[in-house]
């Protein structure tokens, strides 16, 4: 059977085995042509009385920072706190190494923010979603 006759079957719902299949298929791929892959999951919280009331999330790749997710709880925010936890979580990465950041950010969360500590914009998704944009940040770290 010739390549461009075989069929290509669309799904909602892939199961787990397809694309884990899928992602380990593309890693072995990428580990011939770029570095091997350093992924590690980083992370930094902030407790008040045993109460979880702030944190970030990535992890180090490549020499990089990736911030996934940082969440300050509304009673808190306005007191410097996003700002340590973002030193703190830039600093032990670059205790792994990493040399820069990176994250992005929609218009109606922390895009100023991120300006704020240093960050800046490298690109642009309008209209997503609808009416709004998604904005990608970097910063170097050294």
């Amino acid at each position: 059977m010739c390549l461009v006759d075989i069929p290509i079957k669309t799904v909602d719902e892939p199961g787990q085995a397809e694309l884990q299949r899928l992602i380990t298929n593309l890693g072995t791929w990428n580990n011939t042509v770029a570095p091997p892959e350093e992924h590690r999951k980083l992370a930094v919280f902030a407790y008040a009385a045993d109460e979880l009331i702030g944190g970030a999330a990535g992890y180090t790749h490549w020499g990089w920072l990736f911030v996934s997710h940082l969440w300050v709880q509304d009673g808190s925010r306005r007191a410097r706190l996003g700002s340590r936890l973002m030193e703190q979580i830039e600093a032990a990465a670059v205790g792994r190494g990493a040399e820069m950041a990176h994250l992005d950010t929609y218009d109606f969360q922390a895009r100023q923010f991120y300006e704020h500590i240093g960050y800046e914009q490298f690109a642009e998704l309008e209209n997503y979603p609808r009416g709004h944009s998604r904005h990608f940040l970097r910063k170097p770290l050294v």
